[in-house]
């Protein structure tokens, strides 16, 4: 019998002459332990035990969703000085804020706010950069203040602009305008499949402003504008349809408004 690879049945379940017909010849040494479950005729390793027995590698843990005050401390770090408003929210009086809370925040120490902190207990909040008084408020429990939440709104929409810029850029298509028409709609369209509520608000949303969101519907972005976002064919049509907007590609656009 010259066959490439023999299944072998557990003798429990058959009887000692059938199992004596199917098995190989016995070796002059046999190995001690029960019979492999596969023997294959290209490899001479046989394994010791049962693959039934051989134990799986551990599944890697499910990290815990991060808590609120991560999340906090997350978008505080993302504030730049072109999020801030001319008037930016910021300490007043002589708030003492510590060096914990400096770093929590993402602001960066200075030689002089760690001598002023070794010398009051703390630096001063108000005569911190706008900047690092908004990233120190953010980080801190508790509702925010309107202006306060305008920030952080400015900073998701900031992060998605910058995605889908990211994203735009590497559109293969050499015609320069069609790809941008491709690319945003396929990002639109990814964006409505992906996250709930209406677009303009969930990019104002900084709570669906992290990187794996953004990863997410990028990933997604590259598919659709792969295969294509034909509304008939997608669960959502690009968010510049239904708003007066003309949805087509700019070449046909272009065609018939010279018809016209």
């Amino acid at each position: 019998m010259n066959e490439s690879l023999l299944v072998l049945t557990s003798p429990q379940d058959d009887t000692g002459a059938h199992w004596s017909r199917t098995r190989p010849p016995a070796l002059s040494d046999p190995h001690s332990g029960p019979a492999p479950d596969v023997i294959a005729a290209d490899d001479d390793t046989v394994p010791e035990a049962p693959l039934s027995e051989v134990p799986l590698p551990e599944a890697p843990p499910l990290q815990a969703p991060p808590s609120e005050d991560a999340r906090r401390r997350w978008v505080a770090g993302q504030v730049g000085a072109e999020d801030l408003p001319g008037n930016p929210p910021g300490f007043t009086g002589t708030e003492i804020v510590t060096l914990a809370e400096l770093r929590d925040a993402g602001v960066e120490i200075t030689p002089g706010m760690d001598v002023e902190a070794q010398l009051g207990g703390g630096v001063r909040g108000s005569g911190l950069a706008p900047r690092d008084q908004v990233r120190l408020l953010l980080a801190r429990p508790g509702p925010w203040p309107d202006p306060l939440d305008a920030v952080a709104a400015t900073v998701s929409r900031r992060l998605w602009r910058s995605a889908l810029t990211d994203f735009e850029s590497t559109a293969p298509d050499p015609d320069a305008a069609r790809a941008a028409w491709v690319a945003r709609a396929a990002w639109d369209t990814a964006l409505g499949l992906l996250l709930p509520g209406e677009r303009d608000s969930v990019l104002a949303d900084w709570r669906y402003a992290g990187e794996a969101f953004r990863d997410a519907v990028r990933r997604l972005a590259v598919l659709l504008a792969a295969e294509g976002t034909d509304p008939g064919r997608s669960r959502a049509s690009p968010p510049c349809c239904g708003r007066g907007s003309d949805c087509r590609p700019p070449e046909q656009a272009a065609r018939v408004t010279g018809d016209r």
